[in-house]
């Protein structure tokens, strides 16, 4: 289960008298997801919970030079998404004299959808003004994430309440590379970080509420350190390893040797 269930009359029936009896076992990618299993009446018995692991990037990029400034945001440029929070809580940190700017990493000059029409013309529009210029850099779709978070202080992933995420993949890339994660209480979001340990858990989805988070980080180097370190080993939670492992379990299977064939890298050789 990727994503909780929706919440209606209808999809609450759909799940509890159609697709819970007819399945054995239901596993959800968070808590959150699993208690929204249990909510529309999937039996406890028949749900477990493997958390994602981060995708293999085909590459890694070319490192960049570490910036203290730098928050990037990676993601979909939709409203739901929450981009414009995010340029909105850089402003006003920006206002406050701290020295912030953002990356914004996602395809912002493709399609989309009738209903958010403009939205990407807008937040163009709202990162040139005088406040956020030259704070702000889309990036456009990339495939060097790693690269781009490891040259990051801060990562933030600004989500409406309404969205309720299921899991945050983005955040297991920002623990790979040794990053905080400032997140709104958006569905399993908060499950993936310990509050000023690793990470910054919002109390709600609005831009205010973001700045406070990314100011912490951004105006204490000691502790956007300790929170980077923090972040780097608790990535081990939602490592490979640990991902292939909690599957194999799931059909019985649970010789080290077999874990270590599926995660170990592909090695090429030349002929």
């Amino acid at each position: 289960m990727g994503n909780a269930p929706d919440r209606s009359p209808f999809y609450n029936a759909l799940w509890r008298f159609i697709v819970a009896p007819q399945t054995e076992r239901m596993l959800a990618n968070s808590r959150f997801t699993a208690a929204a299993l249990a909510a529309v009446g999937v039996p406890a018995r028949k749900i477990s919970v493997i958390p994602n692991a981060a995708p293999a990037r085909p590459h890694g990029g070319e490192p960049e030079a570490f910036d203290p400034g730098r928050v990037i945001y990676v993601g979909q440029m939709i409203p739901p998404k929450g981009p414009h929070l995010v340029l909105e809580a850089v402003a006003a940190l920006a206002a406050r004299g701290v020295d912030a700017r953002i990356d914004l990493v996602g395809d912002i000059d493709g399609w989309e959808s009738p209903a958010w029409a403009g939205y990407h013309a807008r937040l163009r529009a709202r990162a040139g003004e005088p406040d956020l210029a030259g704070r702000v850099r889309f990036l456009g779709r990339r495939e060097d994430v790693p690269a781009l978070l490891a040259a990051s202080a801060v990562h933030c992933v600004p989500s409406s309440l309404e969205i309720r995420e299921a899991f945050g993949v983005v955040v297991v890339e920002a623990k790979q590379a040794g990053v905080p994660s400032v997140v709104t209480p958006s569905g399993g979001l908060p499950e993936l970080i310990e509050h000023r340990r690793d990470g910054w858990i919002c109390g709600d989805a609005t831009a205010a509420s973001i700045a406070e988070g990314l100011e912490y980080f951004l105006t204490n180097a000691a502790s956007r350190d300790e929170a980077a370190a923090a972040a780097r080993r608790s990535a081990q939670r939602v490592s490979h390893a640990a991902f292939a492992r909690a599957w194999l379990e799931v059909f019985g299977i649970t010789p080290a040797s077999t874990v270590e064939a599926v995660t170990a890298p592909v090695e090429r050789h030349a002929h």
